[in-house]
């Protein structure tokens, strides 16, 4: 690996883990074992829905009629045993930028009701209003995505 490759990979790493400390920060103060009044769990408060999706069955959740996953109790969970959190984190993030790159790409850079439309604002857009909310966030229709309200 040449130098300038190298550099690239850290300053990637040093962002990423910048994003996930910020919106941890946002989401549970970065405490993994925070649940909310919602029931949404953990540093970046996914919900059992969101888990499902990774791979897991939190206390045996499953949509009706789906099978069960992998069975996780959920203190397993907000201990973070194994390091849990953070690679479902890292799945979810990955997903998140591969959908939006896919289906957004053309709004990146451009400025939208005075924000300037970058990748890991619709990605930590997406971990709280999904897809579909960045969708119509960028149309216009939405604007508690960045408002919070």
């Amino acid at each position: 690996m040449d130098f300038q490759t190298y550099f690239i990979e850290i300053e990637l790493m040093k962002n990423y883990n910048h994003f996930i400390h910020d919106l941890g920060k946002r989401e549970s103060n970065n405490n993994y074992a925070c649940v909310n009044n919602f029931g949404f769990l953990g540093r970046w408060q996914f919900g059992k829905p969101r888990l499902y999706d990774a791979g897991y069955s939190i206390d045996n959740y499953s949509p009706k009629g789906q099978p069960k996953k992998r069975l996780l109790p959920k203190k397993y969970f907000l201990d973070n045993t194994l390091g849990i959190q953070d690679k479902i984190m890292q799945w979810h993030v990955y997903n998140l930028a591969d959908s939006i790159k896919k289906r957004f790409s053309d709004s990146l850079g451009k400025t939208i009701n005075g924000i300037e439309i970058t990748l890991s604002g619709l990605v930590a857009g997406a971990h709280l209003k999904g897809i579909g909310g960045i969708g119509q966030f960028l149309k216009g229709n939405d604007t508690a995505i960045v408002t919070g309200k």
